[in-house]
């Protein structure tokens, strides 16, 4: 889970000085939630928020995983799309935080019949489902 620890201070410290806090908090956030928070504020029509699970279509360092989906929803107001290795398998899991829009590559492209797929990645979206 990323992190943003804020620590109040009565002035901005000097050069090499140490300042005692006079307050401290923790909220959800990180470099990507911030991005994401901005973005909205900025007028974003929509944001991408992952990668939520390894895929095969891209490496990434970092997989962020269901419950920065979560914090995205608890703290952005702007619709969303789930990325990253999102499967029938795996989606299950982005449902129960809340997802209520995903972009998928792999998992159709790859599949042997991919409009089987999409209908049950939408059976799993349930009424969350956008229409297309």
């Amino acid at each position: 889970l990323n992190l943003d620890i804020v620590v109040a201070v009565d002035r901005h410290p000097h050069p090499g000085e140490t300042l005692l806090a006079t307050g401290y908090a923790e909220h959800a956030g990180g470099k990507g939630l911030n991005q994401a928070v901005a973005a909205a504020r900025a007028g974003a029509d929509v944001c991408g928020v992952g990668p939520m699970f390894t895929t095969t279509t891209k490496h990434k360092d970092v997989i962020v995983g269901p419950s920065y989906l979560r914090d995205y929803l608890a703290h952005c107001a702007v619709p969303h799309l789930a990325i990253g290795g999102i499967t029938p398998e795996t989606l299950p899991r982005l449902v129960d935080v809340g997802v209520r829009g995903i972009a998928v590559s792999h998992a159709v492209c790859a599949a042997a019949d991919p409009g089987a797929v999409v209908a049950r990645l939408l059976g799993l979206m349930g009424p969350s489902a956008a229409a297309p």
